[in-house]
């Protein structure tokens, strides 16, 4: 049988640097199975706890539903899926069988090196990790405020991380408390992964007086910093951002400002991330470039600005360029300078390095041939977390190789992506509000370092992966069970389906399918199925329901609970074929039912008239058989008394 529609990628999947089956995950948490979503989520990331809170959500930007109107929440429902399995206590006991013989030895536990010893874990090797820092997490813990990240969330990720078989030593610092040549000979390999764990000075004068700090050590302690009235942050990044946001909740009746270089356009920080600074009362302060610190009596007085015209030159590099007519200042007794990081390299041999950066070879992330690699911001210089656990992955497997005597390589081959959605199915396509996480007021968050945003509820999750078009996981055709018939092209609501006159058999391409399966279900040959939606799986549920009474319940509908009744969720109605209803009764119900969705907020264009004109079917062979067609009903889902009434 030759697939059709499912060869290519969803766009939201190749937008995320560790190629995260988005579409699948978000499907199983549209049918309630959260547990399998949390695998899928998994299977390259170990961090979903963090990433539901903190990634940058590429997958996001691609998503086809932008054409539409707003994209999926993926990023929010992937925490909605690892909370549930941390409240739960699940996946912890999962020990990863170590075969080789050989180990591994990864200097840093923050995202990449940890994403790195996974890898290695589950491929049968030993993994220690020496981490300088009382506690693993790296920068995730020690760079991101606790009101973005909590430390329960991070430690449930490490948890079962360590349950998978790595072992992390804490307050272990390579170079101070252990030789690197020791570990070098006690190890098959080793991976260096120590982030960009120090900030960056300005080089302007007053940098040394009482009052002015470095953004990393401030993020880290932040209440052992005295903090001022008069707060400057110096910088227009996320760091930044998060170093105003943390000033604020020292102080929340202080001035706090922000000064960068950059205008508001160009500015590096996230969208959503200014947006929460101004709920916070934080000034931004663009094109400020910073010339001197005013020192009085020893102590920070406030910054001295020239306007900056312009950050990037024609070709596009940093290289800016200022205004020395046009000055400002800003009174402040506390600045914090939140320009960038570099690593601490201290304990590698000098011919490692060059000018503060780690020399490693790019494509095999090899720094000598002798078993010592690199990875994340270290060697790639600064990112966002999930681009981190990405080059950690890619470590683990080059480190994977060089174990087995293996050429590394790490380049992967690219896949198809599925691509823009027909102008004529953006006009059909149903429009779904975006269900928004809810915050705690500014007024309210500011008071301490408690996470402010509270992630989506049940009924919302649900909502929220339901708008998700499952994009490429549509019809198929099997070839030889296809006449050509025309029923697909017929009832299509979307207008997809079509004959390919080379070979004259239907096909569904996959840039208009929307996966709703009405041509599966009214296919008279059989020939079509949905990638992710099977039929089979809905008829295997049936045949084992062995009930008196079987409901068919749209996902999108009301939580309902009918006693004696066995439920089966199904995405949406419109998926059930005349065949499904027919082994209900065959399997030994004496009742079947289906609530739709109301018609005016279904998924699908008229999808209850699809299963309303089935069920009608199914009624006059009912009739015909001595049944009865009073034995099978369809529902809108505020047809409650209705229901009640056919249950009796």
């Amino acid at each position: 049988m030759q697939e059709i529609n499912n060869s290519s990628i969803p766009p939201c999947q190749n937008a995320c640097p560790v190629k995260t089956r988005a579409r699948d995950y978000v499907r199983a948490t549209a049918m309630g199975r959260l547990e399998e979503a949390y695998k899928i989520i998994t299977e390259n990331n170990p961090f979903p706890s963090v990433c539901g809170r903190v990634c940058m959500h590429p997958c996001e930007e691609a998503c086809r539903r932008n054409s539409i109107d707003e994209p999926i929440s993926i990023a929010a429902l992937k925490r909605y899926d690892s909370d549930y399995v941390n409240e739960n206590g699940l996946f912890i006991d999962t020990s990863s069988i170590i075969t080789s013989g050989k180990k591994v030895a990864v200097i840093g536990a923050g995202p990449s090196g940890l994403a790195a010893a996974v890898k290695v874990v589950e491929a049968g090797h030993k993994v220690e990790v020496f981490e300088r820092n009382e506690k693993a997490g790296g920068m995730l813990r020690y760079g991101i405020p606790r009101y973005r990240l909590s430390d329960a969330a991070l430690d449930e990720d490490i948890k079962r991380i360590e349950a998978k078989g790595v072992k992390i030593n804490t307050g272990k610092a390579v170079g101070a408390d252990i030789n690197l040549d020791d570990l070098l000979q006690e190890y098959d390999a080793a991976l260096v992964s120590v982030g960009l764990s120090d900030s960056r000075a300005l080089p302007v004068e007053g940098m040394d007086a009482a009052g002015v700090h470095l953004a990393i050590p401030f993020l880290k302690s932040p209440k052992d910093t005295k903090a001022g009235n008069k707060i400057l942050v110096i910088g227009g990044g996320n760091v930044a951002i998060d170093v105003a946001k943390t000033a604020r909740r020292l102080n929340t009746n202080a001035e706090v400002t922000m000064a960068c270089l950059e205008c508001a356009e160009e500015m590096p920080a996230s969208v959503w991330e200014i947006k929460e600074a101004i709920e916070e009362k934080i000034e931004i302060r663009n094109c400020m470039g910073p010339r001197k610190i005013e020192v009085k009596g020893g102590k920070a007085a406030g910054m001295r600005f020239i306007t900056c015209a312009s950050v990037f030159d024609k070709e596009g590099r940093f290289n800016p360029s200022f205004k020395e007519d046009e000055k400002h200042f800003i009174e402040a007794d506390t600045i914090i300078v939140a320009i960038g990081q570099q690593a601490d390299l201290s304990f590698l041999p000098g011919e490692l390095t060059n000018n503060g950066r780690l020399i490693y070879d790019g494509g095999s992330l090899a720094v000598t041939e002798d078993g010592l690699f690199a990875c994340g911001e270290v060697a790639k210089g600064p990112g966002a977390a999930i681009a981190a656990i990405a080059h950690g992955n890619d470590a683990g497997k080059a480190i994977n190789q060089y174990l087995a005597g293996q050429e590394i390589n790490l380049i992967e081959n690219e896949s198809e992506v599925i691509g823009e959605l027909p102008a004529k199915v953006v006009k059909k396509i149903v429009k779904k509000e975006r269900q928004q996480t809810s915050h705690v007021a500014a007024a309210v968050r500011i008071k301490n370092f408690d996470e402010f945003d509270n992630g989506l509820d049940k009924q919302q999750a649900t909502k929220e992966a339901l708008r998700c078009m499952d994009c490429g996981s549509g019809a198929f055709v099997n070839q030889d069970k296809c006449v050509a018939c025309l029923t697909c092209v017929r009832v299509c609501p979307f207008n997809v389906a079509q004959i390919d006159k080379k070979t004259n058999v239907a096909e569904m391409p996959a840039e208009g399918c929307q996966a709703c399966g009405a041509c599966a279900a009214d296919c008279p040959a059989n020939a079509i199925d949905l990638g992710g939606y099977s039929l089979a799986e809905i008829l295997e549920e049936v045949r084992a329901a062995k009930a008196q009474t079987v409901g068919f319940i749209c996902q999108s509908g009301q939580e309902v609970n009918f006693p004696g009744v066995h439920q089966i969720r199904v995405k949406c109605p419109i998926r059930l074929s005349e065949g499904v209803f027919l082994e209900s009764f065959a399997a030994g119900a004496k009742k079947v039912f289906v609530i739709c969705h109301s018609q005016d907020d279904c998924r699908y264009i008229k999808g209850g008239d699809y299963v309303k004109r089935r069920v009608g079917y199914v009624k006059e062979i009912l009739d015909n058989i001595g049944i009865g067609s009073a034995t099978l009903e369809v529902f809108d889902k505020n047809q409650k008394e209705e229901i009640k009434a056919f249950l009796k």
